[in-house]
């Protein structure tokens, strides 16, 4: 049982160690530009607005089209 939590000790140190070694940088001090992440993004975010726009917009046209219709039920019921 405590070989087994030893390997388990050990592994678990042996990837966080390795993990640290790899994470450095370049050699010579050189270090690249970060990517820049706005174009995709803005079109997403302008997609996804038009997106809300487009269902609110839809929503209102429904409940505006059931309104009408229970008007229209209502007042057919009246003249009866």
């Amino acid at each position: 049982m405590l070989k087994k939590y030893s390997l388990l000790i050990l592994f678990i140190l042996l990837v966080f160690v390795s993990s640290d070694i790899l994470a450095q940088g370049p050699p010579g001090g050189h270090v690249p530009p970060p990517n820049p992440i706005d174009g995709g993004l803005g079109i997403l975010l302008a997609l996804g607005v038009g997106y809300a726009v487009k269902k609110i917009q839809c929503g209102i046209v429904q409940k505006n089209e059931e309104r009408r219709q229970k008007r229209i039920l209502k007042n057919s019921s009246k003249r009866k």
